[in-house]
This record gives C-alpha cells, sequence and structure tokens, in this order.
C-alpha cells in the first residue's frame, strides 16, 4: 500500500526550489528600482510564470554532480498567457526519481484542470475540475525495472506479453522509445470536496515516495485507488496531522 506522508498540506516551494517562506533568494530580490521583489503565492502557494516552470522543469542537478537529488521539486501554481488573458493550471511536479547516468529518471506530475476529456483555459485556480497524475518512465528505466508502460498504464513484460498477444522483440522497440506514461485521474471532486488539493497533494507525495522507496510501478494505480478510498472522509485534521497520522496498512 502507498504510504502517506503525515507532513501535510503541500510545502510552498519558490522559483529556486527552495521552502518559499525560508528562500533567502526571493527575500533578497530586487527589482530595477532596489525595492524588494516579494514572492507571489496564491493560497499559500506560489505563482510562476510558464516559461519559468519550463526553464526549472528542464533544469538537471546532475550537471551540478548530484545524482540522487530530485531534479525539480515544485508544488504551486503556473500562470500563462493565451489569447487575450491569462490562465492557470493547478501544477505539482517532481522529477528525477531513480535516475542515474544514463537516463534522466521518473517525472510525476499532478495537475488540477478543468476536465481531462475537454480542458479549457482557467482564469483562475478556482475553476480546477478535476486533477490528473501523469507519470513518465524513460524506455531505459523499463528495460531495467522489467516493465512497459504504453496505453497510460504499466505492465511487467509478461504481463503484456500475454495480454496484448507480442513478443519480446516489440517490447523491445517500445522500451527504446523516449519514454512511456501512467495517467491516474483522481476520483476527488474539488467542487465538491473542500480538501481536494490537499488530497491529491497526499496523493502524489505518496507515489514519489514510493517510487523513490524502489516500488513497483506497474502497481501504482491499483494503489491509488486504495489510497483514494481511505482518503475519502478524513478530516482536514486528519491531513494536516494533527490529530491522526494516516499510516501504512
Amino acid at each position: 500500500m502507498l504510504e502517506v506522508s503525515s507532513n501535510v498540506p503541500a510545502i510552498a516551494r519558490c522559483q529556486h526550489g527552495n521552502v518559499a517562506r525560508n528562500c533567502e533568494q526571493c527575500q533578497q530580490g530586487k527589482a530595477g528600482n532596489g525595492e524588494v521583489v516579494a514572492q507571489e503565492l496564491h493560497d499559500g502557494l506560489p505563482v510562476i510564470s510558464s516559461e519559468e516552470f519550463s526553464r526549472l522543469y528542464n533544469t538537471d542537478v546532475r550537471a551540478l554532480g548530484s545524482l540522487t537529488a530530485a531534479t525539480f521539486d515544485f508544488r504551486g501554481f503556473v500562470r500563462a498567457i493565451q489569447g487575450v488573458g491569462e490562465h492557470y493550471v493547478d501544477a505539482m511536479a517532481t522529477n528525477g526519481l531513480r535516475k542515474d547516468e544514463q537516463q534522466p529518471g521518473i517525472h510525476v506530475g499532478t495537475d488540477g484542470i478543468t476536465n481531462y476529456s475537454y480542458n479549457r483555459p482557467m482564469s483562475s485556480p478556482k475553476q480546477v475540475g478535476e486533477y490528473v497524475v501523469y507519470i513518465e518512465v524513460p524506455g531505459r528505466l523499463q528495460k531495467k525495472m522489467g516493465v512497459v508502460c504504453k496505453y497510460d498504464s504499466c505492465f511487467t513484460a509478461d504481463g503484456f506479453k500475454k495480454q496484448f498477444d507480442t513478443d519480446d522483440q516489440e517490447i523491445a522497440q517500445i522500451q527504446v522509445q523516449e519514454s512511456g506514461h501512467i495517467v491516474v485521474r483522481l476520483s476527488v471532486d474539488p467542487k465538491e470536496d473542500t480538501l481536494a488539493r490537499q488530497k491529491a497533494k497526499v496523493i502524489h507525495d505518496a507515489i514519489t515516495k514510493y517510487i523513490e522507496n524502489g516500488g513497483a510501478v506497474e502497481q501504482i494505480k491499483d494503489r491509488v485507488a486504495d489510497l483514494e478510498e481511505r482518503l475519502q472522509d478524513v478530516s482536514s485534521e486528519d491531513l494536516m496531522g494533527d490529530k491522526k497520522v494516516l499510516q501504512q496498512e
């Protein structure tokens, strides 16, 4: 079962990758006129531009000599300009899980969007209609783990061969591709559940920790479903860890 951290709610991180309230770079940032530039926040979480998000997302700390730290770890809102107005994506992203010298590691992204089937630009983060988790697994890592990630899911290599009547050669061709994806549409309803984002954050962090700890990626969907069931009737105090810690059974 996915392990649930008791350190909830989300830690707000700034564009420098630091805890927002403790970031000296944000606090010491200067505008052209010498005034201090405050970190923009929304609902207590940082807001950054889509350009800044893309720059940070594509920054690889392995170039700095680190082979174990997450490449990018962000919790907040991404703002972009589309057409004549602004729109937002409620985003959580963690990169570089299980990375090594040959491949960049697994990416886990959780987006708050209007609708998976027909996603419309949001003028406000309050328009989030659902949360979707996207897990990107490099081909080299799939081969190393003996799995195949295709059709928005992940399978053991043997399981994939049986289910789709294929062979080792086809699996090898799939695994030499750049990456495969696992997509999980969460059942939490932001329109009905005031704790939806907190629950989505718990699930995102649980997936991240599960992957970091060597969990079988082909089991992620089943484990998320189990975790969502456990999160249905929790209170804000439960999620804050004030009265109860959600523990692995």
